[in-house]
């Protein structure tokens, strides 16, 4: 039958004249050192928020999506009002939006996230931690920041079929975090083995949709 997809991990990848196709893991370093990450990840919301308006009919609704970012752009406020004002240009509800931060990427910041998410919870967008699990640093933070559900390191599922000390913490992890109003889940899932695997302990894989930028 029929199958109904209502949500999206979007990934960036940019289509350069010199160099060809560059994906988002190559994309990020250099960005980061250079300072151009700034200017790209905004360019990227402005393409995602046309994506989702192409994809708006008059009997459907736009699903929800789970946007890379990072952290360097919050220490700007001007990411803020750029990402509000672009929603509302393209009539896209804030609520649809997921932005997704790495952990380290978010400890390495030094931003206090408490304080700085605030304004965007408030406008309506949500907000989830990636590449979550191995050494809890910013878990004892997350009972105070509105985070709607984190992304497991996914060497974390490599290791469960065979390590039986890894299964037991990835559940007993995710038990935790669902007692917190959190979801646990794992991205880039490819193998129906791996869907199988965590389904077995009650974790749904996200869903995935590469949107390029050009």
């Amino acid at each position: 039958g029929e199958k109904n997809i209502d949500s999206y991990r979007v990934k960036v990848k940019v289509n350069d004249a010199y160099y060809g196709t560059l994906k988002a893991d190559i994309l990020a370093p250099i960005g980061e050192q250079s300072g151009q990450i700034v200017r790209f990840e905004k360019l990227a919301f402005k393409k995602l928020c046309e994506d989702l308006d192409s994809l708006w009919t008059p009997d459907s609704d736009i699903p929800s999506v789970v946007f890379g970012v990072s952290a360097q752009q919050f220490k700007n406020k001007d990411f803020y009002r750029y990402v509000t004002e672009t929603a509302e240009s393209y009539e896209i509800d804030p609520s649809k939006i997921c932005f997704s931060l790495v952990e380290a990427d978010m400890i390495r910041s030094g931003i206090d996230w408490n304080t700085v998410l605030d304004s965007y919870i408030n406008a309506g967008f949500t907000f989830e931690v990636d590449e979550f699990g191995d050494k809890f640093s910013i878990f004892p933070y997350l009972d105070e920041l509105p985070i709607k559900s984190v992304c497991l390191k996914k060497h974390l599922l490599d290791k469960m079929g065979t390590n039986t000390k890894t299964k037991a913490y990835v559940i007993g992890l995710s038990k935790t975090l669902e007692s917190m109003g959190i979801k646990a889940e794992f991205s880039n899932i490819r193998k129906q083995s791996e869907v199988e695997l965590l389904a077995a302990i009650g974790i749904l894989p996200s869903a995935s949709w590469q949107s390029p930028v050009k």
